[in-house]
């Protein structure tokens, strides 16, 4: 995690994990930060001073499903999980600073990028005393860990204060299913492919938290060299020849799934073929954020539904 404070000071840190979207990787950087009171059991006017500008659509799902969407305060352009009514004050683009000036958030929270923050930016911080936090979170443990930091974050806890009930719900629903010691899935998924885009074909590749999932799941991801996100040519799909394939479809219609399934058939995979394509239509499947726990949870249930022993 690295912290990018203001030059004057603020209060307590929280930490902020902050994630990275094959689809959004061209936004330049994402942080997070908070100021609050000693104890997860805030009083209403510590809960009241955290006001937070979210640019990253990961994070605000996360924060809307932890029941924290009231504390932001202005959004990503690419925002889909917010109330429409919420500002947005930047994109991949940029920031519009008028807005955030509007808005008088105290922590913004934002994707970690290559590229280094603008210099307005940070000099605004300084003089508004907010804070700035950028992290990066490809990893999928990263993305666990996002949910007691953002919880605390939203609160104004300490970081070791107890989290809210919905943010302990959520880890134990990750640990049941994702947990990297235990013994989730009772399901046997072989060589998989997550297929991110249909048209043309894209994959997750090795360091991607799609491919983690799988390996968590007891399955093996492949391809398993190159970026985390490959495009490929329908005969290199072939040449893989997954034996289980998760097709990401984020919002599909039946008729679409029937759609997609069908042209899988008769590109002439086995994996189809055998009617072991499981589809995720999960709005925000793609997001590195809570969504993975229902991506996973899916994933698990179609599976074991093949009455495959564990290895």
């Amino acid at each position: 995690m690295v912290i990018v404070p203001a030059q004057t000071s603020v209060a307590k840190s929280a930490q902020v994990l902050v994630v990275l979207v094959a689809i959004i990787t061209a936004i330049g950087g994402l942080s997070a930060c908070d100021g609050g009171s000693s104890s997860h059991s805030t009083s209403e006017e510590g809960q009241a001073q955290q006001r937070l500008a979210v640019f990253s659509p990961a994070l605000a799902h996360t924060l809307r499903e932890l029941g924290h969407a009231d504390r932001i305060v202005a959004r990503h352009g690419f925002d889909l999980a917010l109330d429409p009514g919420v500002p947005i004050a930047g994109d991949q683009h940029g920031f519009d600073y008028e807005m955030l000036l509007a808005r008088r958030p105290t922590t913004i929270v934002m994707e970690t990028g290559a590229s280094e923050l603008p210099a307005r930016l940070t000099e605004l911080a300084e003089h508004r005393q907010w804070a700035i936090v950028r992290l990066p979170t490809l990893a999928l443990d990263d993305v666990r860990d996002s949910i007691p930091a953002l919880d605390r974050l939203a609160t104004g806890a300490d970081d070791d204060a107890p989290l809210s009930p919905q943010a302990a719900d959520m880890l134990a629903r990750w640990d049941a299913v994702l947990s990297s010691s235990g013994d989730a899935a009772a399901i046997t998924l072989g060589p998989t492919v997550s297929m991110l885009h249909a048209h043309p074909i894209g994959l997750a590749g090795p360091a991607s938290f799609s491919a983690q999932v799988i390996e968590r799941l007891g399955g093996v991801s492949i391809p398993t060299r190159g970026q985390a996100y490959q495009s490929v040519s329908a005969e290199a799909l072939i040449e893989l020849n997954p034996k289980t394939i998760v097709l990401y479809l984020p919002g599909a219609s039946a008729a679409d799934v029937a759609e997609q399934h069908q042209r899988l058939v008769e590109l002439g995979l086995q994996a189809a073929r055998a009617g072991r394509v499981i589809v995720i239509d999960e709005p925000f499947g793609l997001l590195p954020s809570v969504a993975l726990i229902d991506t996973a949870e899916a994933i698990v249930e179609r599976a074991a539904a093949w009455g495959e022993p564990h290895p």
